[in-house]
């Protein structure tokens, strides 16, 4: 896993790199400062996950995340921010990000979202959870549409959990829960996790 850093903070980007350097199958491959960096670097360091602030010069990292998503729709996109307003958090959604997580989260919660953003998931803060479901109250939308069980799995999957993980809160077996998940993509005829997440925001999730 080659990881691109950004952050107009040096002290920032060196506190990440000691957190990868412990985990010996990631490897950090470039340092950017700002957002604009960040995009020319893509293109020339193809890097498979990018651990980029949002309040930087230049360019932002939302404005970042939605420049490279025109030309790079693989690249898994971490935000790591202090900014806490619905406007960044909302933005950055809509660029397909994989996770959004704030910088006083511990050591271990961001080894935890790098492993589940390999493996093709995605993590957000719980805080960032709760700001989508409270925002969107109401889910008239989705039940047309989608089955009780579906619904349940589709809260879980918006809140950042495997479908390892979503098996053993519903005392389901994997396969089952996959299998829900591929009726939900094809019902909602959208692709992947991050237009998932899009679309639930989009047509509102009941808590």
């Amino acid at each position: 896993m080659k990881i691109l850093i950004v952050d107009d903070h040096k002290i920032v980007r060196t506190g990440i790199i000691s957190i990868i350097k412990n985990i010996p199958e990631y490897t950090v491959v470039g340092e950017a400062e700002n957002g604009a960096q960040a995009v020319e670097l893509v293109k020339t360091l193809a890097p498979n996950l990018i651990i980029m602030d949002i309040s930087m010069p230049e360019m932002d990292g939302v404005e970042a995340s939605h420049a490279i998503r025109q030309f790079n729709r693989e690249v898994k996109i971490l935000i790591l921010t202090m900014l806490e307003d619905e406007h960044y958090i909302f933005d950055a959604l809509s660029a397909d990000i994989n996770g959004y997580l704030y910088k006083m989260a511990g050591i271990e919660e961001i080894q935890r979202a790098l492993e589940i953003i390999e493996k093709g998931g995605s993590y957000f803060d719980s805080r960032i959870t709760r700001i989508i479901l409270d925002k969107n109250r109401g889910g008239a939308a989705v039940k047309a549409v989608l089955s009780e069980r579906e619904i349940e799995i589709l809260k879980f999957i918006v809140a950042g959990f495997t479908s390892v993980e979503i098996a053993g809160k519903l005392f389901i077996s994997q396969f089952t829960v996959q299998k829900h998940r591929k009726n939900i993509l094809k019902k909602l005829e959208i692709k992947g996790t991050a237009e998932l997440v899009k679309y639930a925001i989009e047509h509102k999730i009941v808590q």
